[in-house]
């Protein structure tokens, strides 16, 4: 049978169109071609996960291996804990059809610094890995403990040898930490102790102000935690027990206002181990927005007042003072923090 010419240039097109669609993609190829696989997940589907971020209290989270060929797992951290974070392989979960390694992580302590490791899933002989960046703690604007003070005697009522701030070395002054002086006496009543501060004395109050938080700028939600214990006398007579805790140079408290005042507990003075003790139930959390009407700035500060400085209530309100942090929140790490103010899903 004889077809015109024409005809014949017409087929083969039609054939080389037809092979063209069978051929795969390079992609394609690459993943039809590729048998081996090695995903790190946080769920039941195979989306690969490349960090997580742990909670600040003791807790455990999951993830899941999704592979077909044998893996080591190990993790690193340049953390002076090295062990905050353990896991353990629970087997193969015939949901996920997948391994299931279940992570513990230890409580953070008196600070939320962060933390960081990376988790290694390797198959040397397929030449696979998947890392995870396991995070704990927040980015850090600011956190003290005034380790570098050390005045007067571990009593907390015993005010003999304490230093007011202005008596303070050029080094400790270098730190940025002020009080404001008073008009009736024409100095401040803020005095350092063994690693940590007093505001306050038995005629005046006092307060504490922070560095300028220069970086805060970048930030729309801060945590502000802090420990706080009102004086008690050795004989069990208690002063005052109010702190007010305000926010200066720009920004505000949740809520809108720039000042909360806090009724501090005291510590038991008739307790033997008074001077390791009295720290206990005193750490307290106040959250930080930045607004369009009141932003945060680069002369962003913290200011503590226990009670009236010139003390017009006659009463005294001595208050110590220790580990003041500032962590810088996005919102996802809030609403965890906060899950009652979190906004409702639309149905």
């Amino acid at each position: 049978m004889n077809f015109p010419l024409r005809d014949i240039k017409g087929l083969w097109l039609l054939l080389f169109c037809v092979v063209l669609t069978a051929v795969p993609s390079c992609k394609d190829d690459d993943d039809l071609l590729r048998k081996d696989f090695l995903i790190v997940s946080d769920s039941l589907t195979r989306e690969p996960v490349s960090a997580i971020n742990c909670r600040v209290e003791e807790g455990r989270d999951t993830l899941y291996v999704h592979a077909n060929v044998p893996y080591e797992m190990f993790f690193q951290t340049s953390d002076e804990e090295s062990d905050w974070l353990t896991y353990e392989n629970k087997g193969f979960n015939a949901e996920a059809k997948a391994d299931m390694i279940i992570l513990n992580y230890k409580p953070m302590g008196e600070f939320y610094k962060r933390r960081s490791g990376t988790l290694s899933f390797t198959s040397s002989d397929k030449y696979l890995g998947a890392f995870v960046t396991v995070n704990q703690g927040f980015g850090t604007l600011l956190c003290e403990d005034f380790s570098w003070l050390n005045y007067g005697y571990d009593y907390p009522w015993d005010a003999e040898d304490e230093r007011r701030i202005d008596k303070w070395t050029t080094t400790q002054k270098n730190y940025g930490w002020t009080s404001t002086e008073l008009e009736s006496t024409g100095y401040p009543a803020l005095y350092g102790r063994i690693g940590c501060v007093k505001l306050g004395d038995t005629k005046n109050g006092g307060d504490l102000i922070t560095p300028n938080v220069t970086s805060i700028i970048v930030d729309s939600l801060v945590m502000l935690r802090f420990r706080a214990v009102g004086f008690c006398e050795k004989d069990g007579t208690k002063d005052a027990n109010l702190l007010h805790v305000s926010v200066i140079g720009g920004g505000a408290f949740k809520g809108g206002k720039t000042t909360q005042t806090l009724e501090l507990g005291y510590y038991d003075p008739s307790d033997p181990d008074v001077v390791s003790s009295m720290w206990d139930d005193s750490d307290y959390v106040l959250y930080l927005v930045n607004t369009e009407t009141n932003p945060f700035t680069g002369h962003t500060q913290i200011r503590f007042a226990g009670g009236d400085a010139e003390l017009s209530g006659g009463r005294k309100n001595r208050v110590f003072l220790d580990n003041v942090q500032l962590y810088a929140l996005d919102a996802e790490t809030y609403y965890q923090l906060n899950p009652e103010e979190k906004p409702k899903e639309r149905p």
